[in-house]
């Protein structure tokens, strides 16, 4: 069987024995949530998920230092407020395909998973991290809501106390705590 290599905008794809690896590139801005990488995301998830020969997807970031660290807050306090609520409807697409996907889907997280970075994982069926993975929401001290503050809650992979404790203490755990309580 062929490798299949393709990128899309901050993501690549390769597909080989039928598994397909996406990796988020934006390594300089810790494999932030860029308009890039949701347009890379949501494109490559729709190869996935229309590819019958791809069994199952393991999503991850470049560079080790981080899968994904949420929102690209430079990127949303540059761009022209009159792009607006459009931009940010198409970026979500790229988030919100991963749960549309019916085939199983691994995070394979190496460092910092945070804020929407976290979100990502938690859509995905499985987490692997590494020992050096911190996941938190960082969003409460920058005096921010998280976007999908649910997400974490509606996976229902955490316990309540746990989850409402990692979304409004803007605390992160290591890999092995988020192993203990799920």
């Amino acid at each position: 069987m062929s490798m299949v290599s393709k990128t899309f905008e901050l993501v690549s794809y390769e597909k080989n024995n039928r598994i397909a690896w996406l990796t988020i590139n934006n390594e300089e801005r810790m494999n932030a949530l860029s308009t890039g990488v949701q347009n890379g995301l949501y494109y490559g998830f729709e190869e996935v998920i229309n590819d019958d020969d791809v069994l199952v997807a393991i999503l991850t970031g470049a560079g080790g230092r981080a899968f994904c660290a949420g929102a690209d807050l430079k990127e949303m306090t540059e761009r022209d407020q009159s792009i607006g609520q459009g931009a940010a409807q198409e970026a979500q697409n790229g988030m919100f395909h991963v749960t549309e996907c019916k085939k199983p889907i691994i995070a394979a997280v190496d460092g910092f998973a945070l804020a929407g970075g976290m979100q990502l994982s938690a859509r995905c069926d499985v987490r692997i991290a590494t020992e050096n993975s911190r996941f938190g929401m960082p969003e409460p001290l920058r005096s921010l809501t998280p976007i999908n503050l649910m997400d974490t809650l509606e996976m229902g992979f955490v316990p309540l106390g746990e989850a409402m404790w990692i979304i409004l203490s803007g605390a992160h755990i290591t890999a092995q705590r988020a192993h203990e309580i799920g």
